[in-house]
């Protein structure tokens, strides 16, 4: 399969959110289908950048209702943990968190790297040649240039001996033009 992507981020999938009003959870219900109807009318994967959900563990309303949006999609989307997906800000209970049991469903994945007939999926720092020599696409849940942990990704971990693509989760913000 060619490598086509639609890549969202920062979902925060809740029940209800303090700094949003209406019905926080049917409005991004509402998103999401679209974003699934949109890739697949492209042909494309859906991949998501972190902080899925808004904490490790949420409740099984959100989850099963994430799960009836998602069960339409043409391919499995590919999803990597953020830091509000973490549970005490560690991969080591990953098993533990509502992104474990939604890809023990199948109905997302979090394995990488994904091989495609053009590129690899990828999320991981820094960036290495794979060897299929195929360029890679980088999923992130992290700052730019800024220190923040399990959430840092440094301009010094993408090389640029090949065509390759980091997208970034986390930041919320936009980014002056490189000089």
């Amino acid at each position: 399969m060619r490598g086509r992507f639609l890549a969202i981020t920062d979902t925060h999938f809740a029940l209800s959110s303090n700094v949003r009003t209406g019905d926080y959870l049917e409005d991004l219900l509402i998103k999401m289908e679209w974003v699934v109807n949109k890739a697949n009318s492209l042909d494309a994967v859906i991949t998501i950048s972190g902080d899925f959900f808004d904490k490790p563990t949420v409740p099984d309303e959100v989850k099963s209702r994430v799960i009836k949006v998602l069960k339409d999609c043409k391919y499995t989307p590919k999803v990597i943990a953020g830091n509000h997906d973490r549970l005490y800000g560690s991969d080591e209970y990953r098993e533990r968190t509502s992104l474990a049991l939604m890809a023990s469903t199948g109905i997302i994945d979090m394995n990488f790297p994904e091989i495609y007939d053009d590129c690899v999926l990828v999320s991981e720092r820094p960036l290495v040649n794979h060897p299929s020599g195929l360029p890679l696409i980088n999923l992130y849940h992290g700052f730019l240039n800024k220190d923040d942990g399990l959430s840092t990704f440094e301009m010094t971990d993408i090389f640029s001996d090949t065509n390759n693509l980091v997208i970034l989760g986390h930041d919320h913000v936009p980014y002056r033009d490189w000089e």
